[in-house]
């Protein structure tokens, strides 16, 4: 069993407690069992491969790679992981009767996508060691199980019905998901002095290229290379006065609008008021939004009826004892004090 990536999302934030019973064992091996999921034995090395591949999604997501200093301060979330991980056992049991396979010509497939990304076995292999996988069997199995819970899950999503009634008291419910914001495209030059702004006006009303003019004066940096063109933005998304006057001012007409930034010569070219996407457009998304909230439910209930007994003692890892810094005396003509 491994934590799969489509299912191990937001272990940090809603994990459910270990048992807390006590182990056996006082010197725990890989082939020490940490955990009985119905029957089924999972052992602390194949823990440990899991965790690994845990830590190495939360490291990468940081953008740093996986290595056992990287770790640490993840290792006190042991318990929690071996609790997550009891509970995803329980779903590929699930699947498992349900007779849902992942073969194993469909993972070759997949593994050898992957593996072509890259010019050598040894680059691949050590790509693999900096997300957490600890060799090309494990990842084997990550594939596998991937797989079958994605293959499960659209199989179950498929029996899923939902009466109009339901689909319409969603959407009454979560107008604000299908609700797009009121939007203004606008472009500006921004410039140091009321003065120069003033000048640039008058230029643009004679005719002048509000591109050109935007490359030449403006002292905005994202913007002045693409004429002064800044897309279309929502309410408070900018600075109060600019976002007063492009949502209240004319549209088509050359303002001057003063900032913390400067002076800025703006042109709305189009607004757009707020709406409601109707409930025709909105229905598919609804519809995913409660396969998937029919689907959790599903397997909360299964992992609820579920007999599963953990060890997190057996997974716990000492914290390390942090190690004073050095105290170093100043040498001669050392400041000293506070900035």
């Amino acid at each position: 069993m491994r934590l799969s990536p489509l299912i191990q999302g937001g272990v940090l934030a809603a994990l459910l407690a270990g048992s807390g019973l006590a182990a056996p064992q006082n010197s725990p091996t890989n082939s020490t069992v940490v955990a009985v999921v119905n029957g089924q034995d999972l052992t602390l090395g194949t823990f440990n491969q899991d965790f690994d591949a845990f830590a190495g999604r939360i490291l990468n997501q940081q953008g740093l790679p996986f290595s056992a200093q990287a770790v640490v301060p993840l290792e006190s979330y042991r318990p929690q992981v071996l609790q997550q991980i009891a509970q995803e056992l329980v779903i590929l049991q699930a699947a498992a009767a349900a007779g849902v396979q992942a073969s194993t010509a469909k993972v070759d497939r997949e593994l050898a996508k992957v593996r072509s990304q890259f010019k050598t076995n040894t680059a691949f292999l050590s790509a693999l060691a900096q997300t957490g996988i600890q060799s090309e069997a494990v990842y084997r199995t990550l594939i596998r199980d991937g797989m079958i819970y994605s293959t499960y899950s659209k199989d179950l999503i498929k029996q899923f019905t939902f009466p109009n009634s339901v689909v319409k008291l969603y959407y009454q419910t979560n107008q604000s998901q299908f609700t797009k914001p009121a939007t203004a495209c606008v472009r500006h030059i921004l410039v140091k002095t009321d003065a120069l702004a003033e000048k640039i006006k008058a230029m643009l009303l004679k005719g002048a290229s509000f591109s050109a003019l935007a490359k030449k004066y403006s002292i905005d940096p994202g913007s002045k290379n693409k004429g002064g063109n800044l897309g279309c933005i929502a309410p408070g998304t900018t600075v109060p006065p600019f976002n007063q006057a492009a949502f209240s001012g004319p549209v088509g007409k050359y303002q001057i609008v003063h900032s913390q930034y400067g002076y800025h010569v703006l042109l709305v070219t189009k607004r757009t008021a707020a709406s409601l996407e109707p409930l025709s457009q909105a229905k598919a998304a609804i519809l995913k939004a409660l396969s998937n909230q029919a689907l959790q439910s599903y397997f909360n209930h299964l992992t609820k009826k579920a007999k599963i007994v953990t060890y997190p003692k057996l997974v716990t890892v000492a914290s390390p004892t942090p190690v004073a810094p050095p105290t170093q005396t100043p040498s001669a003509g050392t400041n000293t004090s506070k900035p």
